[in-house]
């Protein structure tokens, strides 16, 4: 999950809820989901848009976006993925978000964590930088993926 979200001063809110976007409203949503990923996909360089949303058409992903029932807007996408390790063990991974506000939506990801459980998963994961272990202090960091370039 890479992204650099901008705080506000606000207190915090629940007052976003975060749906799932279903695959045969990829496309019509996409407009407003792009804008609010394209930061993250830049950072990661591993996810472009145009992968990211034929693989949320194709169902192997999945978008979510955050509605702020305060103000009528959508301050955050949150992208998932269900992978099963050679183990067995079965995990949702949170590979994308991004926004704005992060205070006033910051538990949503409760939303998530139903989800997986209805899907049989074991784990949430967040794949992404350690600052997110700030902002969500319940997950904690089992190992760090390293990576080196070599071109």
């Amino acid at each position: 999950m890479e992204q650099q979200l901008e705080e506000s001063s606000s207190p915090s809110s629940s007052s976003v809820e975060l749906v799932q976007i279903p695959i045969e409203g990829i496309d019509r949503i996409w407009g407003i989901a792009a804008p609010l990923l394209e930061k993250a996909t830049k950072r990661t360089r591993k996810i472009d848009l145009g992968s990211l949303r034929g693989s949320l058409e194709l169902g192997e992903m999945q978008l979510w976006l955050g509605f702020d029932t305060e103000d009528e807007s959508i301050p955050a996408a949150v992208v998932t993925q269900l992978s099963e390790y050679t183990s067995g063990l079965k995990a949702a991974q949170i590979i994308l978000l991004g926004g704005l506000h992060l205070n006033r939506w910051r538990s949503v990801i409760a939303t998530i964590e139903g989800w997986a459980f209805t899907e049989g998963c074991e784990t949430v994961e967040i794949v992404g930088r350690r600052g997110w272990g700030r902002v969500y202090p319940d997950y904690a960091p089992q190992e760090y993926w390293f990576s080196k370039e070599i071109r």
